[in-house]
């Protein structure tokens, strides 16, 4: 009986066994199957693919959860996409902008086989831009940017060049895209490959400035602007991307300085040894910089009526360990290109107050003029760096003069004005120099903060023998008066042209006549000198008149 009952439940057991296995299997895959493919999908997803598929589409805890993964790896993409975004794309222009030329750049400098790809990079400066920009405002400088980039987005697009698809060119060649990116500011470039010989980067040189000089219409005004063109090409003018752009931004300033308007390419400009001296030069910029080998000379101002010193002209002098004392002539334009002239300034207006300061404190009050240059004017912060750099040295707002020539002052009277507003609020005066160079306008000095004009040097060499230089100088003086303006008269060399402005008016004068620029310590000796020199004449000279009216009375 006990072997029949047992027997009997093994057989049930087994039947059991056989149907309930199978069915309790079939559930827990059918429960298990959707959660595991819920974690393969989140597995997709951290490797990177964000478009992997979520299934959605149930209605229980797992549907729900699936959704909740779905909206967060949509709200990641778009993040990404927005941090993409912000990293590579210009977001005036909606072109790349420098990263993202950089990184395509990079990308392209080698085929699949290892072997360099010839590619030229095209340095595009707008002419004229800031011009527009001050003019009517930063909304029309940018909608300027925009058509100008959809023009150069056009001209890529439509020329035959390799890598386009109208090209049937090497393979290699179509694998290398040409692009376009703004680079900032009014600076575009352009990537593209490079034949043997370069007839594709000469065409498409030419079709740039063409294109970018048509006459724009912009908010119901019409513009023009032109383009400088800088090109130069890798591996043959360098071997980074850093060289080839920093070489292609030289040949640029090359098309500049002859006028704009058209391209230039690096290994034509590198034959020219004023080139080379360009890139020496600048290289040994910005290692002076470094070691600090600038100082500054003073040369006095002089009030003819009295002999007496009224102040002085601080004046940059690079004291180069190998070619002696540099005068700015020599380097001045150098630091203006590679941007170098905003640290040279705050250097050079440091030293000033610091000496300036130094006198004071000695009882020696000096009015000292500062040079400054239109970069200086640009860089953001300029009316905070002067104002932080007298707060730390000491020396009085009151007796700093800041010199803008006229050119810089006409050509952006609106920033002049803006940067100037604080500082004059502070006590700092302006003087406009080398007058009469520019081309001046009326109704812009009268909204200048000038108080002073400087005549610049070239009228004054001629006004003991030319009648035109005497013209314009008389012409300058009267304007002043009425204009109530103080007048300067720069590079004063001959008894001849001191006696004729003091005919004309002007007391004040500078040049080799009093003395040439000095250093500090020189400077006090002089000064000193030439009190005592003045004070002895001044005497003498009474006591003459003194002589001769006892002579008349008697």
């Amino acid at each position: 009986m006990l072997l029949s009952i047992w027997g009997r439940n093994i057989v049930i057991t087994l039947v059991l066994l056989v149907f309930c296995v199978p069915v309790t299997v079939h559930f827990a895959e059918n429960f298990v199957r959707p959660i595991k493919a819920l974690t393969q999908t989140a597995h997709t997803v951290s490797a990177g693919n964000f478009d992997a598929p979520f299934p959605v589409g149930r209605k229980d805890e797992i549907g729900v959860l699936a959704r909740a993964y779905r909206d967060m790896v949509g709200t990641i993409r778009n993040n990404m996409a927005r941090i993409h975004e912000l990293a590579y794309v210009d977001p005036v222009t909606r072109l790349p902008n420098r990263e993202g030329f950089r990184q395509h750049f990079n990308t392209h400098t080698h085929a699949s086989d290892g072997t360099p790809n010839r590619l030229s990079v095209l340095f595009i400066d707008l002419d004229r831009f800031k011009r527009v920009n001050d003019s009517y405002g930063h909304d029309h400088g940018d909608a300027l940017l925009k058509e100008i980039a959809a023009r150069l987005q056009r001209l890529l697009d439509t020329s035959v060049l390799p890598g386009s698809p109208a090209d049937s060119g090497t393979a290699s060649c179509r694998a290398v895209r040409p692009l376009v990116a703004r680079l900032g500011g009014d600076e575009f470039a352009v990537v593209m490959p490079a034949d043997k010989p370069m007839n594709n980067v000469f065409t498409l040189a030419d079709q740039l400035v063409q294109c970018v000089e048509q006459p724009l219409e912009i908010n119901g005004l019409t513009m023009a602007v032109g383009a400088s063109i800088g090109v130069s090409t890798y591996p043959d003018d360098g071997n980074d991307y850093t060289e080839i752009l920093k070489n292609a931004d030289i040949a640029m300033y090359a098309a500049k300085r002859t006028g704009g308007n058209r391209a230039c390419f690096y290994n034509e400009i590198e034959r020219d040894s004023r080139s080379h001296e360009r890139i020496r030069l600048e290289a040994e910029l910005k290692r002076a910089m470094l070691r600090d080998e600038f100082t500054i000379h003073f040369q006095p101002k002089i009030d003819c009526r009295v002999m007496k010193v009224v102040g002085a002209e601080v004046l940059v002098r690079w004291d180069h360990p190998e070619r002696g004392l540099l005068s700015p002539g020599s380097f001045i334009d150098v630091a203006e290109e590679s941007d170098l002239i905003t640290r040279l300034g705050d250097r050079v207006l440091e030293l000033a107050c610091r000496q300036g300061r130094a006198w004071l404190d000695t009882g020696l009050s000096m009015p000292l003029a500062v040079n400054v240059s239109i970069r200086q004017l640009e860089k953001p912060g300029f009316t905070k760096r002067v104002l932080d750099i007298l707060d730390m040295t000491g020396f009085p707002a009151g007796l700093l003069q800041l010199e803008v020539t006229e050119t810089v002052a006409m050509a952006g009277p609106e920033r002049v004005s803006e940067a100037a507003r604080p500082l004059l609020e502070a006590g700092i005066t302006f003087a406009i120099d080398d007058f009469g160079t520019g081309y001046s306008s009326l109704a812009l000095l009268q909204r200048l903060p000038f108080e002073t004009f400087k005549i610049d040097r070239s009228f004054i060499s001629g006004v003991a023998s030319d009648q035109h230089s005497r013209s314009i100088v008389q012409t300058i003086l009267a304007m002043a008066k009425s204009l109530d303006y103080k007048v300067v008269a720069e590079g004063v060399e001959t008894l001849e042209q001191q006696a004729f402005l003091m005919e004309n008016g002007c007391a004040i004068a500078q040049g080799f006549l009093f003395a040439r620029p000095m250093p500090a310590d020189h400077f006090d000796a002089w000064a000193k000198a030439f009190r005592d020199r003045s004070g002895a004449s001044r005497q003498a000279g009474a006591s003459a008149r003194k002589r001769v009216s006892a002579a008349s009375a008697a």
